[in-house]
């Protein structure tokens, strides 16, 4: 159970640190850059596929379908997230009108 947890978490860090460094963020001093809301999500996803796996595993006590299962479980929360994002562009709901800077 340990090896493949350990393999897991250490597949998710490779992971993270190739699309860290792969791309460029800045961001707003005053906000959370996109570097660090990266970095954040990405280390959630790490500790949220830990824990899909540790419960399936002790639920089964099986390590290899465990892993399968944490794997899958975020790959599909991935794409299901990434069209729910989509999905909230299209809605106005509390977003706040921007006025012009000046008036012709």
């Amino acid at each position: 159970m340990l090896y493949f947890l350990l393999t897991i978490l250490l597949k998710l860090n490779s992971l993270c640190s190739i699309i860290l460094t792969a791309f460029h963020f800045t961001g707003d001093e005053d906000m959370d850059s996109n570097k660090r809301s990266l970095a954040k999500a990405l280390s959630w996803r790490m500790l949220a596929t830990l824990i899909t796996t540790a419960i399936v595993f002790a639920l089964t006590g099986k390590g290899e379908f465990a892993a399968t299962i944490g794997v899958a479980d975020t790959l599909v929360k991935f794409f299901i997230y990434f069209g729910h994002e989509r999905l909230w562009n299209r809605i106005p709901y509390g977003r706040k009108k921007q006025e012009p800077e000046y008036y012709i």
